[in-house]
């Protein structure tokens, strides 16, 4: 029996990109399902690693790039070269489909790897003692003590910087999320609430570091 494909090839899809991390990751989703993602971990530059993973989950999802209606990207915080991969891919895409794009903080899109209503915040690696973190409070650029202080109860944690607070400042309440780094399936889910851009106005978003009046 041969399949039919022909729904598929009208309807229309999101592509997630997450190169914001040592991960090279992306999505496809549909009315916020998931349906394809596909990532690369190899010792290559995402910018080696990024377009043929998109060729590859587009032939596995059997979708064409005129499927594509939005393009969702990591903006950041993240990588400062893994960024601007990904959103000069994204840009470029947009640019030949005639597309808009979402630019996504890295940071929000962390929280929707937990599937749980608790106070969800999302810690990534800066430097020395500073994290970027987000999620119940606003994406900041942040000292981790300081950040110790605002912690409410209950709180899950999440991203690659997790496991270090949480071993420092984590308390009984709190837990560690199960999946903990960024990835494109969380970047299509995220994209749902935020409105699109052209890819002229797509830019990433380095978060400045916090000062105390």
């Amino acid at each position: 029996m041969v399949k039919d494909n022909s729904k598929k090839k009208k309807e229309k899809f999101i592509l997630g990109i997450d190169t914001s991390g040592k991960i090279c990751s992306v999505a496809l989703s549909n009315n916020d399902v998931i349906i394809g993602k596909a990532s690369n971990n190899a010792e290559l530059t995402h910018s080696q690693k990024l377009m043929p993973l998109i060729e590859k989950l587009l032939f596995e999802s059997n979708v064409t790039l005129q499927n594509l209606y939005k393009i969702a990207v990591a903006v950041g915080p993240g990588s400062y070269t893994g960024l601007r991969i990904g959103i000069s891919t994204a840009k470029g895409i947009a640019f030949g489909l005639g597309i808009k794009c979402i630019g996504i903080s890295t940071l929000k899109a962390l929280t929707f790897n937990v599937k749980t209503s608790e106070n969800i915040l999302a810690i990534m690696k800066a430097r020395a003692d500073l994290v970027y973190a987000g999620g119940y409070i606003p994406d900041q650029l942040i000292p981790k003590k300081l950040l110790a202080e605002q912690l409410l109860e209950n709180t899950v944690f999440v991203g690659d910087g997790a496991v270090d607070f949480f071993e420092e400042y984590g308390r009984k309440s709190d837990t560690l999320a199960e999946n903990l780094l960024q990835n494109a399936e969380s970047i299509c889910l995220c994209a749902k609430n935020i409105s699109p851009v052209s890819p002229l106005e797509l830019k990433p978003v380095y978060l400045q570091e916090f000062h105390l009046n």
